[in-house]
């Protein structure tokens, strides 16, 4: 998947990040160097992805999408 090229230096935040084609989704950008918040019901699954892409020496956060709450947090990334 290839970003545009106007997006520069931003945040993906990416909701169902921890598997599937949410996973891939999250891999993209960070693969261009974008930070990335990966959001998942399961913490786990958000966490491995994350872990994932800061061992690329990459820069991701994970959290657990648990409602409104986390939306907030969510953009504090």
């Amino acid at each position: 998947m290839q970003l545009s090229g106007e997006v520069r230096s931003r945040v993906a935040l990416v909701t169902g990040g921890g598997s599937g084609i949410g996973q891939g989704i999250a891999l993209a950008p960070a693969a261009q160097g974008h930070r990335v918040a990966v959001l998942d019901r399961v913490e786990e699954a958000a966490h491995a992805v994350a872990g994932e892409i800061r061992e690329a020496g990459l820069t991701a956060e994970a959290r657990r999408l648990i409602g409104p709450a986390i939306v907030w947090l969510a953009f504090t990334v």
